[in-house]
């Protein structure tokens, strides 16, 4: 899973990015304007996590222009401290859950995985595609009940499609998952190369 997080504060988004990685949920950090995360939204990531205040950000209007742009992607905001007012409004405004800092970052990744699923039309802690069946809580993923070990790539590869069995995934959107948009400069065919190993 990949998502996009939003925090003016450096040191918190480098903590929250590594404990989120400990749970097998890979996390850019943005350095960008809203119009610029407003294009980002669609483009490979399964949700956004944005902390609140944000000096930089307006983040209920942020998540108001992407409800408004039909741009469905889950949001869950980090708050300094709880503040139920303003729970309601970013709520009102499209967020999908709020939490107060300091957070637990394994429930956060369970929250993210939950919402994702859900909104991608799965109840189930797994997916089973024909004989194989691939699980959101952190397990190997399995052919008729056997274990497969694959490599965190392949897992993201296999996460990135069975969410979308049944539709077109374009190479740009699995790279963008993949590799999101600040990590280092990867080829495209890399994905090509990910994909016939998930294919063996």
């Amino acid at each position: 899973m990949r998502v996009l997080l939003i925090d003016q504060e450096i040191a918190a988004a480098q903590a929250i990015k590594a404990g989120l990685a400990r749970a097998s949920v890979v996390c850019d950090i943005a350095e960008y304007e809203a119009e610029e995360l407003v294009e980002l939204a669609a483009s490979g990531y399964d949700a956004i996590v944005a902390s609140v205040p944000n000096a930089r950000l307006d983040v209920a209007q942020f998540i108001a222009t992407l409800r408004h742009r039909r741009i469905g992607l889950p949001v869950v905001v980090l708050q300094g401290f709880r503040n139920s007012g303003e729970s309601v409004q970013l709520i009102n405004a499209g967020a999908d859950d709020v939490l107060a800092k300091p957070v637990n970052l394994t429930e956060l990744a369970a929250r993210l995985r939950g919402i994702n699923r859900r909104i991608n039309g799965h109840v189930e802690t797994h997916l089973a595609v024909g004989r194989f069946n691939y699980f959101f809580d952190g397990r190997m993923p399995t052919i008729d009940e056997k274990t497969v070990k694959v490599s965190r790539r392949e897992r993201e590869l296999l996460e990135c499609l069975v969410l979308r069995q049944g539709r077109i995934v374009s190479r740009r959107f699995i790279y963008s998952y993949i590799y999101g948009h600040n990590g280092g400069p990867v080829s495209e065919k890399t994905v090509d190369v990910v994909m016939c190993k998930v294919r063996k």
